[in-house]
C-alpha cells in the first residue's frame, strides 16, 4: 500500500523487486525512529584539551616554487592524470 503512494507522489511505476525493496527499507526507517534520545556520553578530552589560535599561513609564490620538485621557469610541471607530461 505504501509503495503504491510513494509511486504516486514520485510519478513513477515500480517494479514488484523495487517495491519490496522500497518497503524493507521503510520498515528500516521506522525502526530507527523508535530508538531513543540519549544524552552524549562524557568525555573529559574536551574539557582538558587547549586550542592554539587559527593563523592562516601566509606563503610567497617564490616559497612554494621552491617547494616543487618539477618546474619549468615559473610554472609546476606535473603528471596529468591520463599519463601524459604536461
Amino acid at each position: 500500500m505504501e509503495a503504491e503512494k510513494l509511486e504516486n507522489l514520485a510519478k513513477l511505476k515500480f517494479d514488484e523487486n523495487l517495491a519490496k525493496d522500497i518497503l524493507d527499507i521503510l520498515k528500516w526507517i521506522e525502526i530507527l525512529n523508535e530508538v531513543p534520545e540519549f544524552e552524549p556520553l562524557y568525555s573529559p578530552i574536551g574539557e582538558f584539551s587547549t586550542l592554539r589560535e587559527d593563523e592562516p599561513e601566509r606563503w610567497d609564490f617564490g616559497d612554494v616554487l621552491d617547494c616543487a620538485p618539477n618546474r619549468l621557469g615559473k610554472f609546476i610541471r606535473f603528471l596529468s592524470p591520463i599519463g601524459r607530461k604536461t
